[in-house]
């Protein structure tokens, strides 16, 4: 309900891996935009950006983190309807590919996977394509194989686990 994303660091150096708050990210503050009702939240394999999602406002946001104290600057957001993106209308879950080249959506009310483009360099995204079959109904979670060859995605309202092959 605070539509907002929590960084902490953790200690290494700690056994018990202790967390200290560093900051709040929020809607409506620093032109940050699309953390109505965040969801999920998944950081790049090279750390350097994060990706969330907005469930209440169809969108999938984008962040630069800092490698040094984790501190997150708002890079933009990708919204369903606007620029071609299709397939965020209540999105539940991001992730991005093991090789960090795609990150991949889950929604909800689109019944399917979103997939963009990912700039390794800058963390840019670009909408690529929305896959949806008739075994995908009510989309949750899902996960992408450590090798990136597979997407198994759980369709709820199916009860089925649907696996689709990945070209990375």
């Amino acid at each position: 309900a605070s539509n907002a994303i929590n960084v902490f660091n953790r200690s290494s150096s700690s056994p018990s891996g202790e967390l200290t708050f560093v900051e709040v990210v929020k809607t409506g503050i620093n032109g940050v935009q699309g953390l109505t009702a965040a969801q999920s939240v998944t950081v790049s394999p090279d750390g350097n950006h994060v990706y969330a999602v907005g469930t209440y406002d169809d969108a999938l946001v984008s962040f630069n983190r800092s490698n040094v104290n984790g501190t997150l600057t708002f890079t933009g957001m990708h919204k369903d309807g606007l620029s071609g993106v299709d397939g965020l209308d209540a999105p539940y879950m991001v992730k991005v590919s093991p090789d960090g080249n795609h990150v991949y959506v889950s929604a909800t009310d689109d019944n399917s996977i979103s997939i963009f483009d990912r700039n390794a360099m800058t963390g840019a995204l670009t909408f690529n394509n929305k896959v949806t079959n008739s075994n995908l109904s009510v989309v949750l979670g899902f996960d992408i194989s450590p090798d990136g060859n597979n997407i198994y995605v759980a369709s709820h309202a199916q009860g089925k686990v649907v696996v689709f092959s990945r070209n990375s």
